[in-house]
Formats: structure tokens, sequence, C-alpha cells
């Protein structure tokens, strides 16, 4: 089974479970907790990415981390994963968790990345415009600072891209300086 299948289905499972015990919130908030630890943490990266160290030394060490601060249902998710030898795919199934609930409460997700820290009127301007040119109706703004761009900014949704930044309007003009 390929990595995203097993992801989707995982995550649809902790989602409509969640949703018939009426938890979708606080599921989602606990699951990001745990991701956020997760990356956060490279002892708990090569937890679950090693083989060598066997699943229920890998229950006991995420019951002892989380049982205070997630639900009894995300713990037990997460447990169940690990039992079934999935844990190397945890980071993926709450990603695609993450996407699942977003297309359930129609929120689109857009990330604008910039040279340099921008205020946060400048976000919520570029947000905004974007948010009344493509009709949507909940956006849920994600930044990223990329010195490399030089200045502007990009605006990716989904597949889409709007790049107004100054590395591409460069290469942009070096190109057409090459073909003329």
């Amino acid at each position: 089974m390929s990595a995203t299948k097993l992801a989707s289905r995982y995550a649809k499972a902790i989602l409509e479970d969640s949703i018939s015990s009426n938890t979708l919130d606080v599921t989602k908030d606990d699951l990001n907790l745990i991701k956020s630890a997760c990356d956060g943490s490279s002892d708990l990266q090569a937890l679950l990415k090693s083989p060598l160290i066997k699943s229920d030394v890998k229950e006991n060490i995420f019951k002892e981390i989380f049982q205070s601060k997630v639900s009894n249902q995300v713990l037990n998710f997460v447990l169940l994963v690990i039992s079934h030898k999935r844990e190397s795919f945890l980071n993926q199934i709450i990603g695609e968790f993450f996407n699942q609930y977003n297309e359930l409460k129609e929120i689109s997700e857009i990330t604008i990345t910039t040279a340099v820290n921008t205020s946060q009127e400048e976000l919520v301007a570029i947000a905004t415009k974007f948010k009344e040119e493509l009709k949507l109706t909940n956006v849920k703004v994600n930044v990223l600072v990329d010195p490399s761009i030089l200045g502007g900014f990009i605006v990716k949704l989904g597949d889409k891209v709007y790049n107004a930044s100054i590395k591409h309007k460069f290469n942009e003009l070096r190109k057409e300086l090459i073909l003329n």
C-alpha cells in the first residue's frame, strides 16, 4: 500500500471517530501538539523511524510523554498506529488529517513566502486580496521567510502559485534577454 493511501485511511479513521464523538477540534489540537513535538525533536523522529526499537517500547515512550497532554482518543490512536508498525508514517497521517479537516471545514490554506519578516498588516492585505479574488470563505495563512526570493512575495494555494518575487522577475527578464 502506498504511503499516501495509508496516511489517507488512518487520517480518515481518526477524523470520522472524532466527528462521531464530537471532539474534532480537540483532536486537531492534540494532533498538532504531537506533530510539533515530533518535528521539534530529532530523538522522537529517530524513535519513530527506528526498526530496532520494539513497538511496546515506542508505545511506552509516547504514553510517558503525551498521556497528560492529549486526549485518550488521540493517544489511543497513536498507540494503534505504533502497534500496527505504521509509526514511520505518523507525520504523513497527521498532515493528511489536517488536509481532510480543512476540506471538511471548507478552509483554504494559503502559504505566503516573503524575503523578510513582514508586518501583520501586509500579510492580511495580501491574504484578503487573494480571498476576494478567488472567492474563498475561510482562509488559513501560513507564512514562510525565504531570503533567496530577494523581495516581493509568493502565494501558494493548493497546486497554484502566484509568484511576485524579485527573483522570479529577474529570471523572466534574463530569459527574455537571452531570447532576444
